[in-house]
């Protein structure tokens, strides 16, 4: 009994809580800037925080949406991702504390550091549209979204089965996940319409809140190109409100 304890009280003491770099967050960005700084720091100078034992690969939920990938794909475990010399910290962060340059733990540690980088991404809250949830859980064969795991699944099936009439994109006048993805989405269904031959009997939309088509000038140039080649209707300044099912 005596050498178990001594064994648990070592570990504990021997417990790295100070990194010189944390990040909070293990999706695609906190991951790219853990794998820059691990090339740039020495070993254990780098914590990553996220209690997430599966890697999702989120950018590819517009290809799962064309057909082009499963969901399945697009996931693998964590521990295959975290960079070399980099150590996972298989948790939440519960509290960041500035002035102390503390992160506090769900499971009570506290985690200090000299520089952070909150990668956590954006929760994705649906219900501030109303009668979305329920178009999205009860009307999937009309109604799909590339945001979520789960609504993504039902995404190829709908545009797949679309034989006519309005097909809506939308963006959003709040922050989101890839600015280009509600585009990517439209121009890859748009792609599926034509090779269906639905084409001619579907009506393309893309309603953004946005004054232009995309924030980046030399971008939006291009891509007015290309809603103009492919017969999309491009509608701004304007922002979904409701979703009225069937």
């Amino acid at each position: 009994m005596n050498s178990v304890y001594r064994i648990i009280v070592r570990r504990l003491s021997t417990q790295q809580n100070h990194y010189k770099l944390v990040i909070i967050g293990s999706g695609c960005g906190g991951l790219a800037c853990a794998s820059k700084f691990a090339k740039k720091l020495p070993k254990d100078n780098i914590a990553i925080i996220d209690k997430n034992d599966t890697h999702v690969y989120q950018p590819g939920w517009t290809l799962a949406g064309a057909g082009l990938k499963t969901v399945d794909e697009l996931e693998k475990p964590q521990s295959e991702c975290i960079p070399q010399n980099t150590t996972w910290i298989q948790s939440y962060a519960n509290q960041v504390e500035p002035e102390k340059n503390l992160v506090q733990l769900d499971n009570g540690r506290k985690i200090t550091y000299d520089y952070l980088i909150v990668a956590a991404g954006i929760e994705i809250i649906f219900n501030r549209i109303k009668g979305a949830i329920d178009a999205l859980d009860n009307d999937p064969q009309h109604v799909v979204s590339i945001y979520t795991r789960k609504y993504a699944a039902n995404v190829y099936n709908a545009l797949n089965n679309f034989r006519s009439g309005q097909a809506i994109f939308t963006f959003p006048a709040t922050p989101i996940k890839c600015p280009g993805a509600p585009q990517k989405i439209m121009y890859l269904a748009e792609d599926l319409f034509r090779k269906n031959n639905v084409r001619d009997k579907t009506t393309v939309t893309y309603n953004t809140s946005l004054p232009v088509i995309f924030g980046v000038k030399k971008y939006a140039a291009a891509l007015m190109e290309i809603v103009k080649e492919r017969n999309i209707q491009l509608n701004t300044r304007l922002n979904l409100v409701e979703v009225r099912a069937n």
